[in-house]
């Protein structure tokens, strides 16, 4: 049982770690690009266009990475459990038995 707690934990990680990178950096620069147009272009049309880009560019870097570090963070931590938890019965049980 030792055995498979310990795979099962390094592959949860990993796996999770690179789903989660993955997931968060579409989700990130989607939002991010979305609500930067949305604000850039309203911003900039009672401000000028100048203040508008910069304004809404800044909005959507910030946005776009506190959301996609948010939700890759959910999906990493969701995905590499499950994984992990898989893989480590999977090699526990097989571990055990020959043993």
């Amino acid at each position: 049982m030792d055995v498979g707690v310990s795979v099962g934990i390094a592959v949860g990680i990993g796996v999770g770690v690179s789903v989660g990178t993955a997931v968060g950096m579409d989700v990130g620069v989607s939002v991010g690009t979305a609500v930067g147009m949305d604000v850039g272009v309203s911003v900039g049309t009672a401000v000028g266009m100048d203040v508008g880009a910069s304004v809404g560019t800044a909005v959507g870097m910030d946005v776009g990475v506190s959301v996609g570090t948010a939700v890759g963070m959910d999906v990493g931590v969701s995905v590499g459990t499950a994984v992990g938890m898989d893989v480590g019965v999977s090699v526990g049980t097989a571990v055990g038995m020959d043993v």
